[in-house]
């Protein structure tokens, strides 16, 4: 799930319908806000067979996805944790994380996936141990190779309505971009203000 405040979403335009993408991109991974980054891993997990279910928003102990066994779909495969991240590549702290979270629950197996990539440390941790490290080319990669009908049903899915602006991770709203004082620059704030003071720092491109 996003981060509070520390996470930062590059402002974009709302494409139009006209231009909306018809294939999946490295730019396209890289704009989809955080909730639809994570729809788009339970969906690509679903079209690939398996059964697949976000956690649902508040708070999610470190997984935002679990993946269950195509042949047992009672039976836990693996915990996903997504991060969606135009440009801020992946530390060893994360990993570690959700190597805590993997063993806590009782998963085999434990996928962090983003949309950016990993510093050589987390990669380097998560050798020799059930954990699967997925950049964003990976993913682009991955998706490329789903058969058609069911690539194209996914990104219809993933990028309707408004893809890019921030949903908040309390109220389940759109966030709505406000002018920053003092320099600080914009920011977005919760559409559910002032019952939901929640913002998101947006990042200049």
């Amino acid at each position: 799930m996003a981060e509070a405040a520390a996470t930062s979403f590059t402002p974009i335009t709302p494409v139009p319908a006209e231009a909306r993408p018809d294939s999946w991109s490295l730019k396209l991974i890289r704009e989809l806000e955080w909730k639809r980054f994570e729809e788009l891993n339970e969906g690509y997990w679903k079209a690939k067979g398996y059964r697949a279910e976000l956690t649902g928003r508040g708070a999610d102990g470190g997984i935002d996805v679990n993946l269950y066994r195509p042949s047992a779909p009672d039976k836990l495969l693996a915990v996903i944790q997504c991060k969606s991240r135009s440009h801020e590549n992946i530390g060893v702290a994360i990993v570690r994380e959700l190597y805590g979270v993997m063993h806590h629950v009782g998963a085999p197996m434990g996928i962090l996936v983003t949309s950016s990539g990993f510093h050589a440390p987390a990669r380097e941790f998560a050798a020799g141990k059930h954990l699967q490290l997925m950049d964003g080319e990976a993913l682009c990669k991955q998706l490329a190779e789903l058969p058609e009908a069911e690539s194209r049903q996914l990104l219809g899915h993933v990028i309707r309505g408004d893809y890019i602006t921030p949903t908040c991770p309390s109220c389940d709203v759109k966030m709505v971009r406000k002018p920053g004082k003092n320099g600080r620059g914009d920011f977005y704030g919760c559409g559910n203000f002032p019952r939901c003071r929640l913002t998101f720092q947006v990042r200049a491109t």
